[in-house]
């Protein structure tokens, strides 16, 4: 390929035009790949800073539309889904680890106050997947 400049003096190729991306398939994390065994894992990361306190409800029902989801996919393909739950403030705290949503998870205890850790959160949740 060589390269001339254009009518405007800019450096332009010549042969083939520039170069198109392949098109990235876009990952549903509802439909992730299962482990070898059939299993997901599912690691949730929950703010519960200070200034979550006004969206505690929401945040609760938000969570538990989730779950919902999670079990009736579980349901529906017989995939294991094993939940993790991570909430953070100053401190990254581990809620539930590896729960089977098919079964009881136990309820959301969620009360936010203090700062927010985020990135402390997501390393400690995928140092601890699988």
């Amino acid at each position: 390929m060589t390269i001339k400049r254009d009518q405007f003096g800019r450096f332009a190729p010549q042969a083939g035009g520039p170069k198109k991306r392949p098109r990235r398939e876009k990952v549903d994390p509802f439909r992730a790949p299962p482990k070898a065994d059939g299993t997901t894992h599912v690691a949730i990361l929950l703010d519960s800073s200070g200034s979550m306190s006004p969206l505690r409800s929401e945040v609760v029902s938000n969570y538990k539309a989730l779950l919902k989801t999670f079990k009736d996919e579980s349901e529906r393909t017989g995939q294991r889904v094993l939940l993790n739950v991570y909430t953070f403030d100053n401190q990254v705290k581990r809620w539930c680890q590896n729960v089977d949503v098919a079964h009881d998870v136990p309820n959301l205890n969620y009360y936010p106050s203090g700062g927010t850790a985020l990135f402390d959160a997501i390393e400690f949740a995928t140092g601890h997947l699988g």
